[in-house]
């Protein structure tokens, strides 16, 4: 039994608002590589280059977090999802392999039962759950069944606006690279 709550019941609709975005964020390569921590401990982690990237979640609290979707990707990604949300869902079977986010949503898009805030299912209701990458630390994204098409089309409608968004981040990043360059 849970002693503290600190997730708010937020609906994912205003979640989804407060959270789309378009930033340079770490994306993986679908490489790994060996590293020593500070205890000296041989780890791997997965090699991460910053790119141009669409963010958005649609819950919040621990275990939950922006998906990213880089920029190139972006059509690729919304139209795997308008298939769902025209076609619905049925549960697939996860891989290991390196795939892009509209490979990775094709993978990992699925019907769970919903659960409320007890953590009890609630019978005969589904979310939708999928992920855009795969590996340890990505998260999922969950919708209400009902809702998924809704989502798919609040998604598509804001790709229009990445192009402007992503010249202003540009924008702002060149100029902290000149500021820095010019206290040099």
């Amino acid at each position: 039994m849970r002693l503290f709550k600190n997730n708010k019941n937020t609906s994912w609709q205003d979640v989804f608002n407060d959270s789309v975005q378009v930033d340079y964020a770490p994306i993986p390569t679908g490489e790994t590589e060996k590293y020593v921590n500070e205890e000296g401990q041989e780890k791997t982690r997965q090699v991460t280059v910053e790119r141009p990237a669409l963010g958005f979640q649609t819950e919040t609290g621990r275990g939950k977090g922006i998906q990213w979707i880089p920029v190139e990707d972006i059509e690729d990604a919304v139209a795997a999802l308008q298939h769902y949300a025209e076609n619905g869902v049925d549960s697939v079977a996860l891989t290991d392999d390196w795939l892009s986010p509209a490979e990775t949503i094709h993978e990992t898009i699925t019907r769970v039962p919903r659960k409320d805030e007890n953590d009890k299912v609630i019978e005969g209701e589904y979310d939708i759950s999928f992920r855009v990458r795969m590996g340890k630390g990505s998260k999922s994204c969950r919708v209400p069944e009902e809702d998924f098409a809704e989502f798919v089309e609040m998604l598509a409608s804001v790709t229009s606006a990445v192009p402007a968004a992503l010249a202003k981040v540009e924008a702002k990043r060149a100029a902290a690279a000149a500021k820095a360059q010019s206290d040099e």
